[in-house]
């Protein structure tokens, strides 16, 4: 399983900075999946959402009640 931050910049209307954003789209392992997969995976996901700076936008989108 490879989790990975795609970084894009945006333009807020009204202000002259630039705010970066980033979106992660991720599918979380269903209920029958192991402990260690789930938490495997949420640890992942914890780690790439912690790389982004505090000021940056984060987007999290999936499936994460599968």
């Amino acid at each position: 399983m490879t989790l990975r931050a795609v970084p894009a910049g945006t333009l807020v209307p009204g202000r002259s900075k630039l705010v970066k954003r980033t979106m992660i789209h991720a599918y979380a392992p269903t209920n029958d999946a192991n402990e260690v997969t789930k938490e495997d995976f949420y640890g992942k996901l914890q780690d790439v959402a912690e790389q982004i700076h505090k000021h940056d936008m984060l987007i999290i989108t999936g499936d994460m009640n599968a």
